[in-house]
């Protein structure tokens, strides 16, 4: 690992792990793999713990094997956007120099400083931790509460409250469902529907209507400018006694023929001719 840029100002915390069932531990430090070549660059630290005994250390065979290394190990995400992750490291590498098994330990923020760290003793307070299992189901184990130093650990000179378990599983969206239709706030899906079997009809019905009068208003406007446009004033003709204007240029007038029935009175009779002439 290269050195951490500005380690100086990176404010020492604690996080979560996986570890042990709950309480304060003397944990060796085992092993640390350099992961910071990853998409999600870390360090995990592989540890062992002293056992009741105070005088054997509890995975010191399954530890020979790195296969198992996942049992008993943690890790330190040092890319995430909080700083949540360097902080954690930092809090471990503090624990480490003010360890007394130690002799005086410091840590020098440079490449490869992480591999100095191994060989070295810590104090690690563990807690359950609830998770979603990849079945969905609900598991639970060991999690990293916090890094001491060992004397710490010996006086239990850490908070209770860390020890309390850690609820990490996946919460489940609901969704509320009615008990029945009218119980969801809306009106029944009937409702509805028909609602918009009333609407289409009056609606075909108004455009019906609205096309009607625009289609007579159209042919009435045509047929008038078709009279203004087309009509032809000609020939004007007469009854009998009467007359007609001939269509030439001169104004002439022609009568028509008359007669007059005579009357008898006492033997006399008269009749009367018809007349015509040009003017």
């Amino acid at each position: 690992m290269k050195a951490i840029k500005g380690w100086n100002d990176i404010v020492a915390t604690n996080g979560g792990g996986t570890l042990l069932s709950p309480g304060g531990y003397l944990a060796k430090i085992i092993r640390v793999k350099d992961k910071t070549g990853e998409t999600k660059p870390y360090l995990e630290v592989v540890y062992d713990v002293l056992a009741e005994d105070k005088k054997t250390l509890l995975f010191k065979e399954e530890s020979k094997d790195e296969k198992n290394d996942w049992k008993h190990s943690f890790r330190f995400y040092l890319a995430d956007d909080s700083g949540f992750g360097l902080a954690r490291y930092k809090k471990l590498v503090e624990a480490v120099e003010g360890s007394p098994q130690n002799n005086g330990f410091a840590y020098a923020n440079k490449a490869g400083a992480e591999q100095t760290l191994v060989g070295k003793w810590v104090g690690f307070v563990i807690r359950n931790r609830l998770y979603t299992k990849q079945d969905g189901t609900d598991g639970r184990g060991p999690d990293l509460a916090g890094c001491f130093t060992t004397q710490e650990i010996i006086d239990k000179s850490f908070p209770e409250s860390m020890l309390e378990e850690r609820d990490t599983r996946k919460k489940a969206e609901t969704v509320a469902v009615p008990d029945s239709i009218d119980a969801g706030g809306s009106d029944p899906f009937y409702v509805y529907i028909f609602g918009f079997l009333v609407f289409i009809p009056f609606l075909l019905l108004l455009l019906w209507m609205v096309g009607q009068v625009f289609g007579l208003a159209f042919f009435s406007l045509a047929a008038l400018l078709n009279l203004l446009s087309s009509g032809k004033y000609g020939n004007m003709g007469g009854g009998s006694g009467g007359g007609r204007y001939e269509e030439d240029d001169r104004p002439t007038y022609r009568g028509g023929g008359g007669s007059s029935g005579g009357g008898s009175y006492g033997g006399g009779s008269s009749g009367g001719g018809g007349a015509s002439g040009n003017w």
